[in-house]
Order: structure tokens, then C-alpha cells, then sequence
């Protein structure tokens, strides 16, 4: 007897966009901070990326280090590298590490404007870790929510469905706007970059990012005692609350840094926190390229030439 039904496929009810939808991280309940009973160091840095074809370098590898072994004693950190050192690709790896290492994810990164284009190239480059860039008009961000937030449900009716991606990259002002939805995903680790928009506590931007509750963070700047000390300490207080929550007793000891104990006994204190790294300590002077100067003459139009005349 011929086969009634010519579809091969023994679901009566094929659905190929719910199998291209499978979550990248597991819905809320299923979602846990685990960690391996210690973190082994890296001695060398493996190879990243899609292509496997990106290396960190040796204060990079470092870095990572550092990052994932906070993140395994769950504290926060605050990574302040001067600018160009590679703060970005090495985010990227600690996430790629925490993502084998414990949670699926989900991770956030909040950042300026101009630079989250940057976050989703770095983050497509040196791992394999699904991006969802959340910006736009308000009908673009309801699309992405409706396409791209959640994964397909699941089998059984009253399962909820997972997250269908690994990182969200978003901007300040979305945060704002999008902040119920955001506030309701339980984030791994959340990084934000040029945290020193963070210093004035109670502005809505520092109130936004703390009511995100996420298990820990990771703060970005490149000037983090450049300012002042009550800077400083809104940055510490947002890190670690317990141990960082009198304003007053820390401007009263480290406001006026007279001498070489204060100095010592405040580099103590940053130390389990803080890592920054200067380009002359960790980069050769070979490895800089000489600066180049270059004159380029240009001549004035004929309508500048009539003008300066009239003047």
C-alpha cells in the first residue's frame, strides 16, 4: 500500500524556524551561577574567534586572568587599562571563559553610543558567542524583542523559553527606555563601559544600572582616580556596597593623600578591585611606533581669499 502521507517527516507538525531557535541560554529557573571548585590559571593564551586565529597578549592573558578568578570569588572588579591596551578583547575572553566555565550566559554590556557597534565586531571576533545589539527606534527595539529575545518555546506547554542569545549590547539611553525588559532577565555579568558615568549616585542612569541586579560586574574606565576621591568612592560603593558604603570616613582618610602610608594603605584597599596598566609598563618601546608628523599645506578657495582681502 502506498504511503498516504508523502512527508518523510514523522512530526506531523514540522516547525524549522522553532528548531533554528533553540536557546543559547536556558529560561530563568534553570539558570545557575556555578563555578568549578578553583580556577587553573592560564599560562598561555589560547586562540579565539570563530576562525580560532586571535591571541591575547602576555598583560592581556593577565587581565583575563585576573577577571575569571574575581568571577570566581564573586567580586566585583573594576578594569581601568589606559586607552588602547585592549580592555574590550579582554572582556570578550572573560566572558568566552565564564560562558565554558559556569552560566550559558545571559551577559549585558552597556556602553556609549559610539562604541557598541565596536563591542558587537570584538565580541563576533574573538568568540563564538551569540551578539543582539539593542538600540533603535522605538519599532526596531520591539521587533528585536518580538524576533530576537526570546527562543522558540519549548515542547511542553507551560515550559518557558529560553533567551536566544549569549550577550546584549546596548546603550546608556536604552537602557532608560528598555529598562523593565532588561530588568527582568537575570543577568551572569554585566559590564559597563566609561563607568565614570556612573559617579553621581543618584542619578537615573546609576540607579538603572544597580536595579538590574545582576550576579556581578565588571566596570571600564581609563581615568579612575584622575578626578577625585568621592569619584573614586562612588565607583567602589557601586562595586562593593559592604565594604564601601560611608562616604564620609573614606573622603576623611583619602580625600588629602599627604604621605607614602596613606598611599600604600589605598593601593591596598584598590588591589583585590582595581587593575590598571599603563602603556610604557606593559608594552616595549619598540613595540610603539615613533610618532609621525605630517604638513599638509592647502591652499585657500577664492572665496577665502576674497574674504581675508575684505578683512
Amino acid at each position: 500500500n502506498p504511503n498516504p502521507n508523502p512527508n518523510p517527516n514523522p512530526n506531523p507538525n514540522p516547525n524549522p524556524h522553532q528548531a533554528q531557535r533553540a536557546p543559547c541560554v536556558p529560561p530563568s529557573a534553570a539558570v545557575a551561577a556555578i563555578r568549578p571548585p578553583r580556577y587553573e590559571h592560564l599560562e598561555e593564551s589560547p586562540t579565539y574567534g570563530p576562525n580560532q586565529d586571535r591571541k591575547l597578549r602576555s598583560y592581556q592573558l593577565e587581565g583575563v586572568n585576573w577577571m575569571v578568578d574575581c568571577w570566581h570569588k564573586r567580586r566585583n572588579v573594576l578594569l581601568a587599562d589606559e586607552m588602547g591596551l585592549g580592555k574590550t578583547a579582554q572582556c570578550v575572553a572573560t566572558l568566552s571563559h565564564i560562558h565554558e566555565l559556569g552560566p550559558a550566559g545571559p551577559f549585558l554590556i552597556v556602553a556609549p553610543l559610539s562604541t557598541i557597534n565596536h563591542w558587537a565586531r570584538e565580541l563576533r571576533a574573538w568568540s563564538s558567542l551569540r551578539v543582539v545589539v539593542l538600540h533603535g527606534s522605538a519599532a526596531d527595539r520591539a521587533l528585536l524583542l518580538k524576533r530576537l529575545w526570546h527562543a522558540a518555546p519549548g515542547p511542553r506547554g507551560g515550559e518557558r523559553p529560553g533567551y536566544f542569545f549569549h550577550v546584549v549590547v546596548t546603550t546608556y539611553e536604552t537602557l532608560l527606555l528598555e529598562e523593565r525588559v532588561l530588568r527582568a532577565v537575570p543577568w551572569q555579568y554585566l559590564i559597563v563601559d566609561e563607568a565614570h558615568r556612573l559617579k553621581n549616585v543618584e542619578s537615573r542612569l546609576r540607579v538603572a544600572v544597580q536595579g538590574l541586579g545582576a550576579q556581578q560586574m565588571a566596570l571600564l574606565t581609563g581615568t579612575p582616580v584622575q578626578n577625585s576621591t568621592a569619584e573614586l568612592f562612588s565607583l567602589l560603593n557601586l562595586l562593593d556596597p559592604a565594604r564601601f558604603g560611608d562616604a564620609e570616613d573614606f573622603e576623611e582618610r583619602y580625600g588629602r593623600v599627604t604621605g607614602a602610608e596613606q598611599v600604600a594603605e589605598l593601593q591596598g584597599l584598590l588591589k583585590p578591585l582595581m587593575l590598571r596598566r599603563l602603556k610604557g609598563d606593559v608594552i616595549s618601546a619598540d613595540e610603539i611606533p615613533a610618532k609621525e608628523e605630517t604638513i599638509v599645506w592647502v591652499e585657500l578657495t577664492s572665496q577665502q581669499k576674497r574674504q581675508a582681502r575684505a578683512l
